[in-house]
């Protein structure tokens, strides 16, 4: 029995030993860099700590919530400051430079935005964006080669579609714009002002209407009601002629008759 548990240490003191020599071999490596070496003798840890703790502080800036806040600073931040320094100069080379920079970064937080639930799978996406934007603004024209080589043809072969498509008068002066924008304005107003108006008049004119007809009704009624109709007399019969008498002596008893009536 003694001999198995012997062995089972022995063992483990191997592995340790291993173990020791690979951390060994790493930290001897590690030291060579300087920021490395640096951070060591400040925090008095093993070469191999720092850099696993920095491995997952930028881990956690790369994949966490500060990621994309990280990415929008970088490709922000100096390129408005350079572009602000190129402006106040009054350098049409730096210009130009940087008016193209924000045209492909555009495009490229587009691109971003529409496909990012593909693009957040590729491995180690995040630090490829830091990589990209830092590209883009560096002295060597990375923005200048995506824009000439991508951006350009292709904006140029559906420019004539675009601006057709797009309301013509914002290519014109600010100015124009701005006056064509209230003259528009003005027009839907009073149209709507007119509107409103002719239906407010053609509303009181059929209910002025409606009364009228109702007062002439109700007057005719009340007349109708007022006057009885006329009693209609019925004609007495007229009293039938005398005949005449048919003998003299029945024409002096009629006589005689006449008189004593």
């Amino acid at each position: 029995m003694e001999e198995p548990a012997s062995a089972g240490v022995l063992e483990q003191a191997a592995s340790a030993g291993v173990l020791e020599q690979g951390l060994d071999r790493m930290n001897a490596w590690l030291a060579e860099f300087e920021p490395v070496l640096q951070l060591t003798e400040k925090c008095g840890v093993q070469p191999w700590v720092v850099v696993g703790g920095g491995g997952l502080v930028l881990g956690f800036v790369m994949w966490g919530l500060t990621g994309e806040l990280l990415c929008i600073t970088l490709g922000c931040l100096y390129p408005m400051y350079a572009s602000f320094r190129a402006l106040d100069d009054g350098d049409p080379k730096q210009v130009s430079r940087w008016l193209i920079y924000w045209v492909v970064f555009a495009a490229y937080l587009l691109t971003d935005s529409m496909f990012h639930m593909l693009l957040c799978w590729i491995p180690f996406y995040s630090i490829l964006r830091l990589v990209l934007i830092v590209w883009l603004f560096m002295p060597t024209g990375g923005a200048d080669c995506v824009y000439n080589w991508v951006l350009r043809p292709i904006l140029r072969k559906y420019r004539e579609s675009i601006d057709v498509a797009l309301d013509p008068p914002l290519f014109r002066g600010s100015s124009g714009l701005l006056t064509e924008m209230v003259a528009e304005e003005l027009t839907k107003e009073l149209t709507k002002g007119a509107t409103e108006g002719l239906r407010k008049v053609a509303a009181a004119g059929a209910a002025a209407l409606l009364e009228q007809r109702l007062s002439a009704s109700s007057a005719g009624s009340r007349k109708r009601v007022a006057s009885p109709a006329p009693l209609v007399r019925p004609a007495q019969p007229a009293e039938p002629a005398p005949e005449p008498p048919h003998s003299h002596e029945e024409a002096e008893a009629h006589a005689e008759t006449q008189e004593a009536n």
